[in-house]
């Protein structure tokens, strides 16, 4: 119960951010009584960190399905652009901004996590590519890997993006493209050309 609690009040969250929404909010918008919401949940705080939790878990899991499922470190990024993202149209900008100022415990896990796993997860898959020879040996890999890191990051930021604004996924997917044009080798270019060929004939 618990957990389907989480969910239900993630896509609201996601939907309308984190300020704008009380218990009692939760409580009509999931049609669950207010003292349901208490049985299981202290209070709004407590609450906001187990659906900081749910979308760390959802995207760590979907980082490792792309690393093992895929083929080669081309497809990794493509399938991370493509599956990664895919659940953020229904996340709305302002949750972020709302999680960073009012919630900056939960904000600083999130940050952990990023740092922890998703940078090193980014620098592992440079290294796969150089050994497989669709990345160029010469690129420097922790700086390679923070340019993508910044990527990831606009999903926050899309107003930066004005040819892109309210697009997240296309956003993902546009910005992996123009990021792995920079790093293949004529491989790797070879690669990119046959997923998307691939992709477009589905």
């Amino acid at each position: 119960m618990k957990e389907d609690i989480s969910i239900k009040a993630a896509k609201i969250f996601f939907s309308y951010g984190l300020k704008s929404i009380s218990m009692d909010d939760l409580a009509k918008k999931t049609g669950l009584s207010k003292k349901t919401l208490y049985r299981h949940f202290i209070d709004k705080n407590e609450l906001v960190n187990e659906v900081a939790d749910y979308l760390i878990d959802c995207h760590l899991q979907t980082f490792m399905r792309c690393a093992n499922d895929s083929k080669d470190a081309v497809e990794e990024l493509l399938m991370q652009s493509d599956l990664a993202f895919s659940s953020l149209p229904n996340v709305n900008v302002p949750f972020f901004f709302d999680l960073q100022k009012y919630y900056p415990q939960v904000w600083d896990k999130i940050v952990t996590y990023k740092n922890s796993f998703l940078l090193p997860c980014l620098e592992e898959n440079l290294q796969r590519g150089m050994e497989e020879e669709l990345f160029r040996k010469e690129i420097d890999v922790a700086f390679t890997a923070e340019i993508r890191f910044q990527h990831i990051n606009a999903l926050i930021r899309q107003e930066d993006f004005l040819s892109h604004a309210n697009r997240p996924v296309q956003l993902q997917q546009d910005l992996t493209l123009f990021y792995l044009q920079g790093i293949t080798t004529s491989k790797g270019k070879n690669l990119i050309n046959q997923y998307l060929k691939n992709k477009n004939e589905k």
